[in-house]
């Protein structure tokens, strides 16, 4: 049976074309991942190192290794990445565009019952497949968890909205859309620190399909079955979390998957941030003078005053003198990271182990109660008007200070303006000759080639270098494929707002026909989507102005999948629009 379906499909000569296309741009593709060693600065700093040694500690059966300040500070989907390749001796490069592939697929079949001209089909296929995204420097051709960053999105759409779109279909169906949900979810959200921002999307998505259930033609019996189906996402995610927050548990005597974001560490750094000194924080979110106060009233963090006073030695750089202001500060969010290095410096924290009273105590467990004794101190030198709280303001983010609304227009919404426009026209998204100049030590990158199975460029001046392979000739093709991108990113933008004008309008002239509900009600949801992290990073990085300006293109890479998904969908209106028009011109 299926040899003949197969057959059948082959028979076609549009298909064959077709299939033909797709795999001869897809081994192109692939080619282009394979011949540029991944991007690394082996061994050089927090971002780049913890990953490596979360992956290694873990194969050699020491879950992610002793506790210290780095072990719990990044998410560890990245590092289960690494860790999957190594079990399973795949190259790093044709793993990521392998998983690449697969999200692209899934969406496109997730698709399938709103976009059901092959050919538009094939057209998106090869346009997500050559995004900017996954070819530049800094995402898809760097060692960094952002390379996943981009699939994992297309995995977690795909999934919701399959199954919304596949909502009527064998509850079999529905319950692998389920599964794929709960699993892409699981690692999207926990491969960075920010990945709340497409929470409102997977959440509402799931209410609009238990919505489409209870009014649907679905007996009891059945409807029972898909809203439990519909249950399968949460419980995974939640699954995962607790299972996660287990082994950390066991093993650093904290529940928590991330001891940056989800303990006490995060209690404190929104205390420190509240305290009103009567400075401004546009660009220092704590000052020494807050620090010193909550250092007055918190007994317990005073124990780390010989570490803050040497952060503030004349000449440090750990700090920053900035013109606005009278001395040298520590810079922006940067207290984040020095307040934990001043607990692990005083010895008080971010170990193994740790003798408390005489008593060894798991070093997460003893990390977690010396900031939960701060932030009860703080707390309550709040609360009896020894410290005084800032007021004045809109928040985001409890650990983020909170701004005016004459900051938000004169700082967030130019940049939130500046980030829309870069995403909108690829702007920042290039390859030059830089991804060659590897940094780091040669034991750190043969390191790095070991666990992932690639081999990978070594730093210049190294005798490993003479064997760097040759990247020129491809960064120019990779170049001129940006550019097609580039040139039309204008004319894309235009015509995918006229498509989603033509997914409304049709929507209510059709009684909500599946179609164009589908487009307008996904495409406003990605949309939101969008403005959600657009606002996040602006709002974080409000401070940014000349070279520092590309942080907003770093942090903003979320958006590119979620804008070339709304194309997808507003694009395949447009044309529709346009269909309809000529034959109405000539039926006149």
């Amino acid at each position: 049976m299926k040899r003949a379906l197969s057959h059948r499909f082959f028979r076609k000569k549009s298909n064959l074309i077709l299939f033909s296309v797709i795999l001869l741009f897809t081994l192109v593709r692939i080619l282009i991942q394979m011949k540029i060693p991944p991007i690394t600065f082996a061994g050089g700093g927090v971002d780049e190192h913890v990953f490596v040694m979360q992956a290694t500690e873990f194969i050699k059966g020491n879950w992610f290794g002793n506790y210290n300040s780095s072990t719990l500070v990044k998410n560890p989907t990245y590092s289960f990445f690494y860790i999957l390749i190594y079990k399973f001796a795949i190259s790093y490069s044709l793993a990521l565009i392998s998983l690449y592939i697969f999200a692209i697929v899934l969406l496109l079949i997730a698709l399938a019952p709103i976009i059901k001209n092959k050919y538009y089909r094939t057209f998106a296929y090869l346009f997500l497949l050559y995004s900017p995204v996954m070819m530049d420097k800094k995402f898809g051709l760097r060692l960094y968890r952002d390379a996943l960053l981009t699939p994992l999105v297309f995995l977690v759409l795909g999934s919701v909205i399959g199954l919304f779109l596949y909502r009527n279909k064998s509850k079999w169906i529905s319950l692998l859309w389920s599964i794929s949900a709960g699993i892409s979810y699981l690692t999207f959200y926990y491969l960075r620190e920010d990945s709340i921002w497409l929470k409102p999307f997977f959440y509402v998505a799931l209410i609009i399909t238990l919505l489409f259930v209870l009014f649907s033609k679905f007996n009891i019996k059945a409807k029972l079955i898909h809203i439990t189906i519909l249950l399968i996402p949460i419980l995974i995610f939640q699954g995962g979390t607790s299972l996660l927050s287990y082994q950390n548990l066991k093993h650093y005597g904290i529940y928590a998957v991330n001891d940056h974001t989800q303990t006490s560490f995060g209690n404190v750094i929104t205390d420190l941030v509240s305290i009103d000194d009567g400075t401004s924080q546009t660009y220092i979110w704590v000052h020494e003078s807050a620090l010193r106060q909550a250092m007055e009233v918190s007994p317990t963090l005073k124990k780390l005053e010989e570490q803050f006073d040497s952060f503030y030695i004349p000449n440090s750089t750990l700090t920053t003198k900035i013109d606005s202001e009278s001395q040298a500060e520590i810079f922006s969010g940067k207290i984040v990271w020095l307040l934990r290095l001043a607990v692990e410096r005083a010895g008080l924290g971010y170990k193994q182990e740790i003798l408390v009273n005489g008593e060894t105590v798991k070093g997460g467990k003893a990390t977690n109660d010396f900031y939960t004794a701060v932030h009860k101190e703080l707390t309550e030198a709040f609360k009896v008007g020894q410290l005084k709280k800032r007021s004045a303001g809109i928040a985001v983010s409890q650990s983020a200070p909170t701004k005016t609304i004459a900051s938000i227009l004169e700082n967030v919404i130019p940049k939130m303006l500046y980030t829309a426009k870069e995403t909108i026209m690829y702007t920042e998204y290039y390859v030059d000759n830089g991804i060659s100049q590897v940094s780091g030590s040669v034991d750190a990158v043969r390191e790095i080639e070991t666990l992932i199975n690639t081999p990978l460029n070594y730093p210049i001046g190294s005798a490993q270098s003479a064997h760097n392979r040759p990247v020129t000739a491809m960064i120019r093709r990779i170049n001129s494929i940006m550019s097609i991108y580039k040139y039309s990113s204008i004319l894309v933008t235009i015509l995918s707002m006229s498509g989603f004008a033509y997914a409304v309008i049709s929507m209510f002239r059709k009684a909500y026909e599946d179609k164009f509900f589908a487009i307008s009600v996904i495409s406003l949801g990605l949309f939101l989507s969008y403005i959600i992290l657009l606002l996040g990073v602006s709002w974080a990085y409000s401070w940014v102005s000349g070279e520092t300006m590309n942080r907003l293109y770093f942090y903003s890479s979320g958006t590119i999948p979620v804008l070339q998904l709304i194309y997808i969908l507003c694009g395949y209106s447009f044309i529709e629009m346009t269909l309809n028009l000529i034959k109405k011109l000539k039926i006149k």
